[in-house]
């Protein structure tokens, strides 16, 4: 086909990113609306009822890693289990008698699940352990009624999205193309999706940890790992699979699908739509947090030096991780764990549920 004569088509599937874009974000204007607001006094404990993993699961936005990490630090302060890490992978073992009792639900749902059949557990990429232990601390931290499980605000925009996609695809499929194209074509689209969706969830970490190495940075800085380079593998991989679909399709089609894909990724990841008690609970917490960055802040980034595995921790160290308050060793241990525990998360998500539940 010639492009000419589907500029219209093309031009109109461009109009519906720029009414999702509009919708995404009066849509995440609502929900800050809705959030914490100031921090009216400082609070010296945290919430009992609230355990690390979930706090940062409210305050991530639902991704794992640093629920993950704040979980397993706090499961390890109650002397459930010990930490190693020898460069980028972490290790983690159970002690023998472990006091399961004294962990919250979700604790006890991803200990059980890792622990299961063996005392240890590596958290290396595509573990199908890691996959059912991540479905059974989602759902147990879901059970919290903290966050919403409605994905009905998010449905109007999947739609136009999904129907400016298939339309710039059709439009610049070849005559001749056949089935096999088209499954084809919904391969790279898979490939496109997933390799973003992870890319996105950690680059984060790793520009973070590049900015370690400013001049102007005050925190300690943390050594560069293989972990560290993955995003922008998989940026190159998406990539790779955008001049694919020009190839096999059409450039405008590729250039606008990509466009979708990145603004979903982007807004799903920035948007979570809390209950009530979510919200109060993260008023309570940061308020609590306003006490770490005081007080503990720096003696916590300074004393877990990033390179090394703390020898003792305690139930405080669990929150600073959740609350982005340690620096040091609690940002290595989430950044570490990030690529295995993200490329999990995605293949576990709950049928029927919103993606961070």
């Amino acid at each position: 086909m010639n492009f000419g004569d589907n500029a219209f088509g093309y031009e109109l599937a461009a109009a519906a990113w720029l009414v999702v874009l509009v919708y995404y974000v009066l849509l995440a204007t609502v929900v800050l609306r809705r959030g914490p607001s100031r921090v009216a006094v400082t609070r010296y404990q945290a919430p009992v009822e609230c355990s690390p993993a979930v706090a940062a699961w409210l305050l991530e936005h639902g991704k794992m890693p640093r629920a993950v990490a704040a979980a397993l630090v706090s499961m390890a302060a109650k002397g459930c289990l010990t930490i190693e890490q020898s460069s980028d992978l972490v290790s983690v073992t159970e002690v023998p008698g472990a006091p399961y009792e004294k962990l919250h639900p979700e604790e006890d749902a991803l200990g059980r699940v890792l622990f299961s059949g063996y005392d240890c557990f590596d958290f290396d990429e595509g573990s199908l352990k890691l996959k059912d232990a991540l479905y059974a601390f989602r759902q147990a931290m879901a059970d919290t009624g903290y966050a919403s499980d409605s994905v009905v605000p998010f449905v109007p925009a999947w739609g136009i999205s999904g129907a400016a996609v298939f339309m710039a695809l059709m439009l610049g499929m070849h005559p001749g193309q056949g089935r096999g194209t088209a499954k084809l074509i919904s391969y790279i689209l898979l490939l496109i999706a997933g390799s973003l969706a992870v890319a996105m969830r950690t680059l984060p970490g790793a520009l973070e940890k590049i900015a370690t190495r400013m001049p102007w940075s005050t925190a300690p800085r943390r050594p560069w790992d293989g972990a560290d380079t993955r995003p922008f593998g998989l940026l190159f991989l998406a990539l790779g699979g955008i001049g694919a679909l020009a190839i096999f399709d059409s450039t405008p089609a590729a250039l606008i699908t990509a466009a979708f894909v990145v603004l979903n990724v982007f807004f799903m990841g920035t948007i979570q739509l809390r209950s009530a008690a979510g919200r109060e609970m993260l008023r309570r917490l940061a308020e609590y947090k306003d006490f770490l960055e005081k007080v503990e802040a720096d003696a916590i980034s300074r004393t877990n030096a990033a390179a090394k595995v703390p020898e003792k921790f305690t139930g405080q160290e669990g929150y600073a991780i959740a609350l982005h308050v340690d620096l040091g060793w609690g940002e290595q241990m989430v950044e570490a764990i990030a690529d295995a525990v993200e490329s999990a998360a995605l293949k576990s998500e709950p049928k029927g549920r919103a993606w961070w539940d």
